[in-house]
């Protein structure tokens, strides 16, 4: 078992965070940017860890190994982590986000981290620029259309107003495109919970219904791996599909 980690929220001001992979022995070293970090700032909140991409990632991993090929698409992927941890648990990821994230953090953590993963290089993670505001107006990048996509994860991405009708229409385009129903994973922290109610309200009127996982059995979960469940008691875990994605 590895060493429990301290939660992001007490490790935002480093610059370099080395970080446990769950039911491992392996460390990741994750390079942040604050985003108060002066003249350093990509301008957004996505160049470091967040505590819902460390429960997520912690649940996804107790989860059972894929037995066959099975493809992660994640949105919103920041410095990394949860698509690396999906990596050293056999899944085909696809790690996206803003250009500007993706060439301050992104880029250099998957691919430092794939070292540590597997150092033999048979691991991937593809890293594709995705800007939710532009897939409603102009449809999905051409990198993203005709891909057979089996589960989407986004953590702590349910956090401002303007940018939750855009994730939500996303979420719906790549599920359309992909026509597998993907199995979406949602890791959120309820800061503010009118916001997180409206975002579940409008993701429920467009047709993707979304379940909050047991939050005993991922408080056992937690107590099994060591970490304190305080830390983390304000996030949540969500599942679902678009029941209309084939309309």
């Amino acid at each position: 078992m590895s060493t429990p980690p301290l939660p992001a929220s007490s490790t935002k001001h480093l610059s370099i965070l080395h970080h446990s992979i769950p039911f491992t022995n392996k460390t990741l070293p994750l390079h942040q940017i604050s985003s108060s970090t002066t003249g350093e700032s990509t301008g957004t909140t996505g160049s470091t860890l967040w505590l819902s991409a460390q429960l997520l990632s912690l649940y996804l991993l107790s989860l059972p190994s894929p037995r066959r090929k099975v493809t992660v698409l994640d949105l919103g992927s920041g410095i990394g982590y949860l698509p690396l941890c999906l990596a050293s648990k056999g899944y085909q990821v696809i790690a996206t986000d803003i250009p500007q994230v993706i060439e301050s953090v992104l880029k250099r953590n998957i691919n430092d981290g794939l070292a540590v993963i597997d150092p033999t290089g048979k691991a991937g993670i593809e890293v594709i620029p995705l800007d939710w505001t532009q897939v409603s107006p102009n449809g999905l990048p051409t990198s993203l259309v005709g891909r057979k996509i089996d589960i989407i994860t986004t953590s702590d991405t349910f956090y401002a107003p303007h940018l939750l009708i855009p994730l939500l229409e996303t979420l719906r385009f790549i599920s359309l495109e992909s026509n597998t129903q993907p199995v979406i994973y949602v890791g959120l922290e309820r800061r503010d919970p009118g916001l997180i109610d409206r975002a579940m309200e409008e993701a429920r009127v467009m047709g993707l219904k979304l379940n909050r996982i047991d939050g005993g059995r991922v408080e056992k979960l937690m107590i099994d791996a060591g970490w304190e469940v305080e830390e983390w008691d304000d996030v949540e875990i969500w599942k679902g599909k678009f029941a209309r994605a084939r309309s």
